[in-house]
């Protein structure tokens, strides 16, 4: 592991008005805090624990913070309202924040300040206000501000700080009375910074709303423990890579902005500010990677601008900071070894470092003890253990895997090409897909193959394509196929069907000799379906691409370990618990479509088709769950079709399989117990049971022991 240290900060600031010689303003990124808020939590010594903070509740801004941030903006407005002009245009200012209620609150109050209505924009002269529209991303999606969930490497590595001595001797040891107090008192544990500042917050929320601390907390409170969790930003930035997580996605857009308005190609053309609403961590952390000091905790309605200046030709970066709520006047930051006017390009030299080389799914995920990538799909025999694949990498589509995908795409046109005709419009047709590179990739071919572009769409004769958006849900969010990640209860239920006699007698006995012989030779372990189901792939992966395999694979290699690998839709859809969350989703989104489709509540009223791109398992489950039997593993290229149809004026459904990437036709297939096609009533009477009655979420979060020995007979 790397590691950048910076045991001591360079003194880096001077107060400062904008002076008149510094150049021409030419774009402005501004981070800020957000404004005074209710606390979050208790901890367990808390005399005003159960408070409700009505009618605020936990987390929230106050009327005071809410001033706070409004006052902000009237202080950005005087600063450069010169610069913006009186009339807000959505093309001027685009403004991000984080997915918390008090930043997005914070960010309209800003706006506020900054943007009263011209006369021109007056809506309501009882009313001085205008709507300003605030981006943001789910927590998990965060790709500007550091993350704060699903980032596996930033957590183990922020867990494993405190083992290492440089962190004890900087850090935790100087103050290991305060840590111990602190923790007797309160009932929390308290070993790092991180733990510190959580503390303060809850003392600084409850004082702040005129709720008493209590006595035993005068002795360090506020100045002495706001000073030592102040120090939570180095903390957290020891790691390098863990400080590139914290600030480098966001000085990367800040810098990314400068060079293309420079190069005048940032849209819109007239973009003059961008404005981030953040939290204490977003400006301390990046005070701490700029190496500039601070002392303690940035307060709320804090403000830290990049602003992007031009003089003599020359383009420069100025730092300005507003250090707290009440300030009138901003403080000029001096980034060390540059000038306070410093030249974007040495800016740019000197803060490399801090700049990602990874994407954040990249960095969240990678291996913390080596920082490398997993190399999951090989086995600890493999031969070819270590081969890059290039240029596909692992787990992409082959050029002959894309072909396929295209293929499938032509053989839909020539089976519903008359029914959606020539055009591809956004209002007919939607795609879904799973969040695998594979999978959105599938998606684009087989539009690319059904849908291509018509006379009248052809924007590039040379290349005969039209892109064709491509929805999709983050693996830990998702909500309509089956849950691969971020789902306890199915992992803990699939990890316990061993132990079950029925799941002996029907899946494991069996084919234990194949178990058997798999796990001796591949150095696996093998125990369930879904260890031989996860190898097969591994060898016909590598067989596919030309890599001879191993000469033991030859006795169970294509077909039989096909055929037994199989059996991990069966064995997966095994309780109806697991069977819901693997199909109920999936289906209640077709029938409730259908519904609407009949009904005419369906948006657009044009919509045709949905397609949805997944994986062997989200047609086996299927098959699986609708009691159609299957023989081995759905191979690439195949499809499930759903179709509504009309006759008589009553629905019906009919289902049809394309069951290999080589077949001319579907195959008809028969629901048992209906006919063919199946009425739509009796097929959703059929299938009631499949349909889930909880969330995604709360059906990954039930229970486990409540249906624990619920095993179907």
């Amino acid at each position: 592991m790397k590691f950048l240290y910076f045991l001591s900060f360079l003194p880096a600031f001077l107060f400062k008005s904008i002076p008149n010689d510094d150049g021409e303003l030419v774009l402005i990124s501004v981070i800020f805090r957000h404004g005074a808020r209710t606390t979050e939590y208790f901890y367990p010594t808390d005399p005003h624990k159960g408070e409700s903070f009505y009618p605020y509740g936990y987390g929230s801004l106050t009327n005071e913070g809410k001033m706070g941030e409004f006052k902000l903006g009237k202080y950005l407005k005087d600063l450069y309202g010169d610069f913006l002009g009186e009339d807000y245009t959505e093309s001027k200012v685009y403004i991000r924040s984080t997915d918390f209620s008090r930043t997005r609150t914070s960010a309209q109050l800003v706006m506020a300040g900054l943007f009263p209505p011209t006369e021109r924009l007056t809506w309501n002269p009882e009313l001085l206000w205008q709507p300003i529209p605030v981006d943001y991303k789910p927590m998990i999606e965060e790709d500007i501000f550091h993350r704060r969930l699903n980032c596996p490497f930033k957590d183990k590595a922020l867990e494993d700080l405190k083992n290492y001595e440089e962190i004890q001797e900087n850090f935790i040891k100087p103050h290991e009375n305060l840590y111990k107090f602190v923790e007797n008192m309160s009932g929390l544990p308290m070993a790092v910074p991180s733990d510190l500042q959580g503390f303060f917050f809850t003392l600084k929320c409850e004082d702040d709303m005129g709720y008493k601390p209590p006595e035993w907390t005068k002795s360090f409170y506020p100045d002495k423990i706001e000073q030592v969790a102040g120090t939570v930003f180095n903390f957290q930035n020891y790691i390098h890579e863990v400080k590139v997580i914290n600030v480098g996605y966001m000085l990367e857009k800040i810098l990314n902005d400068f060079d293309k308005k420079i190069n005048g190609t940032i849209v819109p053309k007239d973009r003059q500010a961008f404005f981030y609403s953040g939290h204490e961590t977003t400006i301390g952390y990046m005070l701490s990677a700029l190496n500039i000091s601070q002392n303690g905790i940035p307060g709320y309605g804090t403000a830290l601008s990049f602003e992007l200046r031009k003089k003599n030709n020359q383009f420069f970066i100025e730092l300005r900071y507003r250090d707290s709520s009440d300030a009138k006047d901003s403080i000029d930051l001096i980034l060390p070894y540059c000038n306070d006017a410093c030249p974007l390009e040495d800016f740019k030299k000197l803060t490399k470092h801090l700049l990602p080389t990874l994407t954040i799914e990249e960095a969240c995920n990678q291996n913390y003890k080596h920082g490398a990538r997993s190399t999951k799909y090989f086995y600890p025999t493999d031969p070819y253990k270590g081969e890059s694949f290039y240029p596909y990498g692992y787990g992409s589509l082959t050029n002959e895997g894309k072909m396929g995908e295209f293929k499938l795409g032509k053989f839909l046109k020539n089976l519903y090409g008359d029914f959606f005709g020539e055009d591809y419009t956004e209002g007919k047709v939607y795609i879904r897909s799973t969040d695998i590179g594979r999978t959105r990739t599938s998606a684009q071919l087989v539009m690319a193959g059904l849908f291509p572009p018509s006379k009248r769409l052809t924007w590039n004769p040379e290349l005969l394509w039209q892109p064709i958006p491509v929805d999709y849900k983050p693996l830990v969010e998702e909500d309509i196929f089956h849950r691969r990640s971020n789902c306890p209860f199915r992992d803990k239920v699939l990890e316990d069907l061993e132990n079950y006699e029925e799941i002996q007698e029907n899946y494991i006995k069996p084919h234990e000799n194949l178990y058997k012989f798999v796990e001796n030779m591949s150095g696996l372990p093998i125990k369930i379906p879904t260890d031989l189901h996860k190898f097969f792939f591994t060898l016909k992966c590598e067989d596919d691409m030309g890599y001879k395999l191993p000469a033991w694979t030859k006795s169970f290699y294509p077909d039989k370990i096909k055929q037994v690998a199989g059996t991990v839709s069966d064995f997966e859809n095994y309780i109806p618990g697991l069977r819901v969350i693997n199909v109920g989703y999936m289906l209640k989104k077709i029938l409730n479509d259908f519904d609407k489709k009949i009904n005419e509540t369906i948006v657009p009223k044009d919509r045709q088709a949905f397609f949805y791109s997944g994986h062997d398992l989200t047609i086996g489950y299927m098959f699986s769950a609708l009691n159609i039997s299957q023989n081995g593993i759905h191979d690439y290229g195949t499809a499930l079709s759903f179709e509504l149809r009309k006759r008589n004026n009553q629905f019906f459904i009919k289902l049809r399989y394309r069951d290999s990437p080589d077949a001319k036709d579907f195959i008809d297939l028969n629901l048992p117990y209906c006919d063919d096609p199946c009425h739509f009533e009796d097929f959703k009477k059929l299938t009631k049971y499949l349909l889930p009655t909880l969330t995604a979420k709360e059906a990954c979060y039930q229970n486990y022991k409540s249906i624990k020995g619920n095993m179907p007979k």
